[in-house]
């Protein structure tokens, strides 16, 4: 009956995260996605993550893509090219597309990506540090119908996470940056990685509060990947006490580990890799089709191939068929040794 209750606050998170208010033509994207995934057993991503950038404001120490990125920003894909991208992912059946960095922001044709995408009848997210979220872009994403805003929190405490991120004032602006999108009307999320130090001195805990406080929908924990700035940093891994203690924070349909649906209560060694599981797939800025941001390995781009044909290629490659599901793949040491060995590095 607890697992029955719990599962109805998770439904309940996903219809305050955009689904609630969406117009009918978006819910009934879902449900046409689920019969042709559950019924007719179709393989399609649920989401599509789109890197628009590497740029960034921030220099965080534990930032996921750091050492993929070009100084040449205009390696990165037009507005044309990203639309593109936009039609085919409608076009597959997928339901959400979730704009993704570096810092989404900083593109001058963000707004356009979000409207283009939203009447396509997909649902849009933003990951964002918050620097660039004033009153009048929170404003400009509600018109261009923006379906929920993630805003990345490090710690409750002002310095640290500004020291944290490398920025000065960035708190501030993050935290402002939540009223402004919710004065708005657009779901927030904040979203914040646990650490030693977040577990261990109540920091997590007091960061929960904060967003209780705010009136989000939900706060989004992600585990340490050994990926980017923290690619051999094995010391920043949890220890299994920790994930325990970590676990205690977790409230079915508002505190959740990275996604709602991805973990088994009593059993956090067991979350769900959606990427691996075939949910989920990430597009950097450069066009490249990688299982996941994380995953410094490109099994092709959408400026030679379909995306669908890409797809298909990735998920019957080897790179595919052993990726660990119920663990970040980057932290897997077998795992990282064959992609190490494959060596198509993006």
């Amino acid at each position: 009956m607890r697992n029955v209750f719990n599962f109805l606050k998770e439904l309940t998170l996903v219809y305050n995260l955009g689904v609630g208010s969406a117009p009918f033509k978006k819910k009934l994207r879902i449900v046409r996605y689920f019969i042709r995934k559950n019924l007719l057993k179709e393989s399609i991503p649920i989401t599509v993550i789109i890197g628009v950038t590497y740029r960034c404001q921030c220099n965080c120490r534990h930032c996921s893509v750091d050492n993929y990125r070009s100084d040449n920003y205009r390696l990165e894909m037009s507005t044309n090219e990203i639309k593109a991208c936009i039609d085919e992912i409608s076009s597959l059946g997928c339901v959400k597309v979730n704009f993704f960095g570096g810092e989404p922001l900083l593109r001058e044709d963000i707004i356009e990506l979000v409207s283009y995408t939203s009447k396509k009848d997909l649902f849009v997210f933003i990951d964002t540090n918050g620097f660039l979220l004033n009153k009048s872009m929170a404003r400009r994403l509600k018109n261009a119908d923006l379906s929920c805003v993630i805003i990345s929190l490090d710690s409750s405490v002002e310095f640290k996470h500004d020291s944290l991120r490398g920025k000065k004032g960035l708190y501030r602006r993050a935290i402002n940056g939540v009223r402004y999108c919710m004065e708005e009307g657009i779901p927030c999320v904040i979203s914040t990685i646990a650490t030693h130090d977040s577990i261990n001195s109540g920091d997590l805990e007091n960061l929960i509060r904060i967003a209780k406080n705010l009136g989000v929908v939900g706060v989004r924990v992600l585990l340490p990947m050994l990926s980017g700035k923290w690619n051999l940093e094995k010391d920043y891994l949890l220890t299994e006490e920790e994930r325990n203690r970590l676990f205690r924070y977790l409230e079915p349909g508002f505190v959740y580990l990275e996604s709602g649906f991805s973990y088994k209560k009593g059993r956090i060694n067991r979350r769900i890799c959606f990427a691996a599981t075939k949910r989920l797939i990430y597009i950097s800025p450069y066009g490249d089709l990688q299982l996941c941001y994380t995953v410094p390995y490109s099994f092709g781009n959408i400026r030679n191939n379909s995306l669908k044909e890409i797809i298909n290629f990735m998920w019957n490659h080897e790179l595919f068929k052993v990726a660990p599901r119920f663990e970040c793949m980057m932290n897997d040491d077998n795992y990282r040794m064959l992609v190490m060995r494959n060596k198509s590095k993006i």
